[in-house]
């Protein structure tokens, strides 16, 4: 096995030399920073470090931390004691005769040479165990300083803990800043990590706050059992950190006096905000958490290699859960070749490593890169190991995964198929691998447009992990948000919605509301709202799904760009235009810096801009980018490829509004033609571009063309997707409405009749497309002469775009128009 895997790591040695960045930057040796950035200069220096002229900086050292313990009673006698029960048990009757700090205590009874001026702040919360609180400060300063007596401003210590209700809010605001100001180092005890209590309590998030707007030096503590835990359990799953990170809300934080906690929270408000303020925690402990890790993986052995790559794996995983995907291609090269260079006794590592880069470089739309690394290795994988193993089917659908993106259907529904049967017969239908699969192929359904082969499976998988893992469970979720998404497919909204709600409010009480998993599904249920047009509503959903993702995974995290993104397309839909266009332009600026121009994901942003560019008349800038589009999607996807056909047909959209048919129709024919050919002739995206392809022979009055077409997308439609679906209601009412014009009355009201009950039922009646049909009914009423009839429909359609659209939407002025114009006329 060793000689057949060396012979593979030599043919890709000059491929993965070719993927290195000329400078690059080795992940393991990078400077640390430490410090923090202010965000925006939200504080002037004045006012986080006011002056406290009645403040000191004394601290006791580390050495007597041990001896008061000792003097104490020792360990046992503080077990279980929170620092609070310290406090009143030992420090104040200590110091009562003083009425002064501790450390003044401890100056004046000649023990001098146990305080000083303190270099590091402690920031911790007084209801956690005292011990544990040393334990992790003494384990830091072991770790990092070693041999070093620090002295600490610890408060327990260095504050009076008398007459402490004499002193205001602004006085203690005033002692935070300064001191952390002034020794510009800070150590926060983070006990336990799974459940920071620390990260609860005003005051720490305040002294958080204060270390941030100064540009200090931040770190974590934790006692060392703690520490391991840590790191062992998001090296096991990496989501276990954005589980610790959902229970961080500032607004939230308590404080054992409301007062103090009014107060703190106002101070937020008003100088920075919650939402900036959970930001810069965030941000604080991602950066800790990395530092963390490296420190982790430098105290592991050269000689150590599988667990070596197993950490730095892990480590990877970390980068591409934050959205850091140059350190993530990075880290996973540096895997592969410390597999090259010292093969260790575990050589499933080289797979895993060369699995998890080939993955990084589908996500930054590397797919011939990705594609090299998988064929190269998948047959020798399988020789080497059988293709039922684990390592070789996760080859196998990590490349039907990259097939699907690329279009290659038939290719990816192969894999797919064989990856399913061989975990079926293997393992079991209802093995949990098994059910994976079975849900990556219908996702892969899904994108096809195949949702009649998509729903049945993903209805399985569903019910079976609900079985078997039980309703919250992640991956049951999981299922249910993509069973209800290929219900919205389908049109079957009100199902789509039941799920969808019901997914997200689950994910709310199981893994909090900031949790990514549970981003994920309130994005589906503003995305529900979207397709039922109620824009409101999806315009709220997506705005708070923006704002928690900003807060919870940064401003250019790639989840966040594809929320602000989908509002844009919220923002077209309503006509919006200039709102569109500022979301469109700050997505796709942010998206070419973090994923690069040719990023399929930065294209989709580029196609939509350029609609919205056509849509506001900058048809020259429109067609630029279109051009500039489609040549990218070629040479990205190819000429078959879905994303460039849509972008094709946008410039063919184009094309008609500014008058030049000749060169729209050879593009839409042309369109087609592909679709029909790679897609086939029932595919929704197929069907899409021959009614638009209609509604162009429509448009040039081209009668029997457009005819035909439409009652073929009608009669397809209805049988793959439905009745009640909304592509197919488009289609019967834009045949109506050619009808209409023909002065073939009777049947455009056969057909408006079917359009708008079938709307009604499936879309609800308010639903923007609904209050279309019903408006043109009213038109073909008026035509009819049956005025009364019409009057009833244009008034239900001014009430519904009234209430859903707003008054002075256009749509509803144009209503308002056409109902004024047939009253004056009669």
């Amino acid at each position: 096995m060793l000689k057949a895997i060396n012979k593979r790591i030599r043919k890709v040695s000059s491929f993965l030399s070719k993927s290195k960045k000329q400078e690059r930057t080795d992940p393991e040796s990078t400077t640390k920073d430490t410090s923090i950035s202010t965000p925006n200069d939200t504080l002037s220096p004045k006012s986080v470090n006011p002056s406290a002229s009645d403040f000191s900086l004394i601290g006791i050292k580390l050495s007597y931390l041990k001896a008061f313990i000792a003097e104490n009673g020792g360990k046992p006698a503080l077990v279980g004691k929170t620092t609070t029960i310290v406090n009143e048990t030992i420090i104040k009757p200590t110091t009562a005769k003083i009425k002064d700090s501790m450390c003044e205590y401890l100056r004046r009874n000649r023990k001098g040479d146990v305080v000083g001026t303190s270099t590091w702040f402690i920031s911790h919360a007084w209801s956690c165990e005292f011990l544990q609180v040393v334990e992790a400060i003494f384990d830091f300063f072991e770790s990092n300083m070693p041999g070093e007596d620090v002295v600490i401003w610890f408060d327990i210590f260095s504050n009076s803990q008398h007459e402490t209700n004499t002193k205001g809010f602004d006085w203690w605001t005033g002692t935070f800043r300064n001191a952390i100001s002034t020794l510009s180092n800070m150590l926060m005890i983070m006990i336990p990590w799974n459940h920071p209590i620390p990260l609860k309590r005003a005051w720490c998030v305040f002294e958080l706050y204060a270390c941030a707007v100064t540009g200090g030096r931040f770190e974590v503590g934790m006692p060392k059992s703690e520490l391991e835990h840590f790191l062992y359990s998001v090296c096991d799953d990496s989501k276990q950190y954005f589980k610790m990170l959902s229970q961080v809300n500032s607004q939230n934080s308590e404080a054992f006096k409301a007062d103090d906690r009014d107060a703190i929270h106002n101070a937020i408000r008003t100088e920075i905000g919650f939402i900036e303020m959970d930001k810069m925690m965030f941000s604080v402990f991602r950066k800790w958490m990395v530092d963390a890790f490296r420190k982790h993986i430098r105290t592991i052995s050269v000689e150590k290699v599988d667990e070596l790559i197993n950490w730095k794996l892990s480590l990877g995983r970390l980068y591409e859960d934050q959205g850091e995907l140059d350190s993530a291609e990075l880290m996973y090269l540096d895997c592969v070749e410390t597999n090259v260079q010292n093969i260790g006794e575990n050589h499933s590592y080289l797979l895993v490593s060369i699995n998890s880069l080939a993955r990084i470089y589908k996500e930054r739309g590397k797919y011939e890169q990705a594609e090299v690394l998988l064929t190269t290795y998948l047959d020798e994988t399988k020789q080497l190991l059988g293709e039922g193993h684990a390592i070789s089917l996760n080859f196998m659908s990590s490349l039907a995964s990259l097939y699907e993106l690329k279009g290659q259907f038939e290719e990816s529904e192969t894999l797919h198929l064989d990856v399913l049967d061989v975990k079926t017969r293997t393992k079991g239908i209802d093995d949990l691998e098994t059910l994976s699969s079975m849900y990556g192929l219908a996702l892969m359904y899904r994108s096809q447009g195949k949702c009649d082969l998509a729903q049945p499976l993903a209805l399985d998988c569903y019910e079976r992990r609900k079985r078997i893992l039980g309703e919250d469970h992640p991956n049951t979720l999981t299922a249910m948000n993509n069973l209800a998404l290929i219900y919205q497919t389908q049109g079957r909204f009100v199902e789509s919605e039941k799920l969808s709600l019901d997914c997200a409010n689950r994910s709310k009480r199981i893994f909090g509301e900031d949790h990514r998993f549970t981003l994920s599904a309130v994005n589906n249920v503003a995305l529900l709202y979207q397709k039922l047009g109620k824009h409101r509503e999806a315009e709220v959903w997506y705005t708070d799904s923006i704002e928690r993702k900003k807060r919870v995974l940064g401003d250019n995290h790639p989840d966040t760009l594809s929320a602000i993104h989908n509002l844009g397309a919220v923002y077209n839909q309503q006509e919006k235009f200039e709102q569109a266009e500022d979301h469109f332009i700050r997505c796709l600026d942010r998206r070419q810096q973090l994923l690069g121009e040719d990023h399929p994901h930065t294209l989709i942003t580029l196609i939509n801009l350029a609609s919205v560019y056509k849509s506001l008349g900058k048809l020259h800038e429109a067609e630029m980018m279109s051009l500039d589009c489609i040549e990218r999607s070629k040479r990205v996807h190819g000429e078959n490829h879905s994303d460039t056909l849509t972008a094709m047909q946008d410039l063919a959209l184009l094309y008609n509004q500014q008058g030049k048919y000749d060169l729209a129709f050879p593009l839409y024919h042309e369109c087609l033609d592909t679709s029909r050919r790679v897609l086939g002739e029932d595919h929704l995206n197929t069907l899409i571009v021959a009614h638009n392809l209609a509604t162009l022979y429509k448009s040039r009055k081209e009668s029997d063309r457009a005819e035909s077409l439409f009652l073929d997308c009608i009669e397809r439609m209805k049988r793959v997707m439905g009745e009640g679906h909304i592509n197919t209601l488009m289609s019967i009412c834009a045949l109506a409405g050619m009808y209409k014009e023909q002065g073939r009355y009777d049947e455009a009201e056969t057909l408006y009749l079917e359009c708008v009950g079938n709307g009604r039922k499936s879309l609800g009646n308010d639903h923007p497309h609904t209050l279309t049909y019903i408006h043109n009914f009213a038109r073909l009423r008026e035509l009819q002469g049956k005025l009364e009839q019409a009057e009833t429909l244009f008034l239900e359609c001014l009430e519904g775009r009234t209430r859903v659209l707003g008054e002075n939407h256009p749509s509803t002025q144009n209503c308002l128009k056409n109902l004024a114009s047939m009253w004056n006329a009669d």
